[in-house]
């Protein structure tokens, strides 16, 4: 009898067990749903702040460039040519001839003039434009420097928050 009772009293506590072990893996799975949820939502959230993040940073750099084109364009504007001294003495050579009527040494000096002046100002415009080309390449580098630590940014919180 008194083994009876000790197997019955067994076999009632396995059942108990039995009974809360079922109960909780119920609460386990109940409890890691909601987790994978959260877990989710975070992630989801994440993602949209780093979108956010790219798509803002990504408009600043288009303002910043139509701001430093408007710049450069009126900084090209300002620019202008100025006669270098072999120019200035043709010039005044031409007006000299002139003055002393002999115009075919005058025509000849202008030819000769008009062809430094446009080797002059093919050379003033490539080297005004390589500046600004250097200043556009510049901005562009910097950019995008700013956009690669922005992502890798991004990439390292992404990383951080699946671990």
């Amino acid at each position: 009898a008194e083994a009876r009772m000790q197997q019955s009293r067994v076999e009632h506590e396995r059942q108990r067990q039995a009974k809360e072990r079922v109960r909780l893996d119920k609460a386990w799975a109940v409890e890691r749903e909601r987790f994978e949820q959260e877990w989710a939502r975070r992630a989801s959230a994440l993602e949209a702040d780093n979108a956010q993040r790219i798509r803002v940073l990504e408009e600043v750099h288009m303002y910043a460039l139509e701001e430093h084109e408007a710049a450069a364009t009126v900084r090209r504007a300002a620019m202008h040519y100025r006669m270098s001294k072999g120019l200035l003495e043709y010039s005044l050579t031409e007006k000299q001839l002139a003055l002393g009527e002999r115009y075919d040494e005058a025509i000849i000096v202008k030819k000769r003039s008009d062809a430094l002046r446009r080797r002059e100002e093919r050379a003033f415009d490539r080297t005004a434009s390589a500046k600004f080309d250097l200043e556009r390449e510049r901005l562009d580098a910097a950019q995008q420097s700013e956009m690669d630590n922005l992502r890798q940014k991004c990439h390292a919180l992404s990383v951080a928050h699946e671990r």
